[in-house]
């Protein structure tokens, strides 16, 4: 089990049998996102990319399962879902808002907080033309996407 930084290894993110290039990714991942995400947070973080997989890195297979698009980053190894372990999706939206005002959250392309399903937070690496994109996914029919704004969704949120 190769170790990618002090709190990932290359098993958990996925790795041990995935491609050369997406080990590379996932390596770059978790230096530089999940590692300072895990500082910025405060509590340890679980990769649980593919529902039970535990995973960053996900199969053409296991993406389809879950319903990942044909261009998800989780197919490069640049993207991962993750739970904070001991803290709401509110606080955790709270202290990332906090690290991006004082410039200690690290660079992302999306980040997307997903209060509905497994009340999971999905983090990708700026690769793909997006930077900085805060989304929330919504509920109900629609299932849509929303920009994430702490003080717009502060009340709603603290129910999550």
């Amino acid at each position: 089990m190769a170790r990618l930084t002090a709190h990932f290894t290359e098993e958990e993110l996925g790795g041990a049998t995935a491609p050369v290039a997406v080990r590379a990714n996932l390596a770059t991942l978790a230096r530089d996102l999940l590692e300072p995400l895990r500082v910025v947070l405060g509590v340890p973080l679980v990769v649980n990319s593919g529902g039970s997989t535990r995973r960053g890195y996900r199969t053409p297979a296991q993406n389809a399962a879950v319903g990942g698009t044909d261009t998800s980053q989780h197919l490069d190894g640049t993207a991962s879902d993750f739970t904070p372990q001991g803290l709401s999706l509110y606080e955790a939206a709270q202290r990332i808002d906090a690290a991006e005002q004082t410039g200690r959250m690290p660079p992302y392309g999306q980040l997307i907080y997903y209060p509905y399903t497994t009340g999971h937070i999905h983090v990708s690496l700026p690769t793909r033309g997006k930077r900085g994109e805060k989304l929330v996914k919504l509920g109900g029919e629609t299932g849509g996407y929303a920009k994430f704004d702490l003080g717009t969704f502060q009340g709603w949120f603290r129910k999550c």
